[in-house]
C-alpha cells in the first residue's frame, strides 16, 4: 500500500510541476525588461517530472510482478514472462513486509538504462 501512496504523491508532484514556468516570470530592470526567459526553470521542472514518471513506472512494474506471483502456477505470455524475469533480477518477490525504496530505485535505474524497452 505504501508504494501506491508514494506513486500518488509523485503524480501529485508532477501536476504541480506541470504549471507553466512563465506564470512565475517577474519584471526586472524597473519594468523595462518585462520578458524574462524561463527556459531553464521549465527544463528543471521537466527533468523532475521525468524522474517522477520513471519511479511511478517502476512501482507499477513491481506491483505487476508481485501480482504475477499470486497467479502461479499459471504462466503469463512470453513477453510478460520476460519482463517479469527482468524485474525479478532487480527485486525479489515480497514474502514479508520490507522497505521497497531500494527496489524502486534499482528498477528506476534499469528503466533509465532502457533495460525494459524490448
Amino acid at each position: 500500500m505504501i508504494a501506491q501512496i508514494a506513486a500518488a504523491a509523485l503524480v501529485a508532484d508532477c501536476r504541480v510541476l506541470a504549471t507553466p514556468a512563465s506564470v512565475q516570470s517577474v519584471p526586472t530592470e524597473g519594468n523595462q525588461e518585462d520578458v524574462v526567459p524561463m527556459g531553464m526553470t521549465a527544463a528543471w521542472k521537466a527533468g523532475r517530472i521525468l524522474a517522477n514518471a520513471e519511479r511511478v513506472i517502476a512501482i507499477e512494474l513491481l506491483a505487476g510482478a508481485q501480482g504475477l506471483e499470486y497467479l502461479k502456477p499459471l504462466r503469463p505470455a512470453k513477453a510478460v514472462a520476460r519482463l517479469h524475469a527482468a524485474v525479478r533480477q532487480e527485486s525479489a518477490p515480497l514474502t514479508a513486509d520490507r522497505p521497497l525504496t531500494a527496489d524502486i530505485e534499482r528498477v528506476t535505474l534499469r528503466i533509465r538504462e532502457g533495460r525494459f524497452a524490448s
